[in-house]
């Protein structure tokens, strides 16, 4: 369930709405960003860690409107107690998940 609810976000985000810098709350309690590349135009979702690109946007399926996208977000774990030291740098995010730090470059996205 927890996998599922990283990727449900309360109304309807149709392509047009889903700017540069948009903040989503998902179901599970996590803020996805909207990135969108100013070159080919391309959406992402991002969350600290992490990012997926939105390969087919505003898919209709009965109520629910939907933007597949290329990979699942996973949900957010907490890391063991003894894990220190996960610096953000200066490109991306790292996040702590268990067995230690892990980083990504995901929001330099020009």
């Amino acid at each position: 369930l927890a996998l599922v609810n990283v990727h449900l976000v309360d109304g309807a985000w149709p392509s047009y709405d889903l700017t540069n810098g948009t903040q989503l709350d998902t179901a599970g309690g996590t803020a996805l960003t909207v990135l969108v590349n100013e070159t080919s135009g391309d959406v992402y979702f991002a969350k600290p860690g992490a990012y997926t690109r939105v390969l087919t946007g505003d898919v209709e399926g009965g109520s629910s409107l939907m933007h597949v996208v290329e990979a699942a977000l996973l949900p957010d774990f907490d890391a063991p107690s003894g894990d220190r030291g996960c610096s953000t740098g200066t490109n991306g995010g790292c996040w702590m998940r268990p067995g230690g730090c892990y980083c990504t470059q995901a929001y330099n996205m020009r």
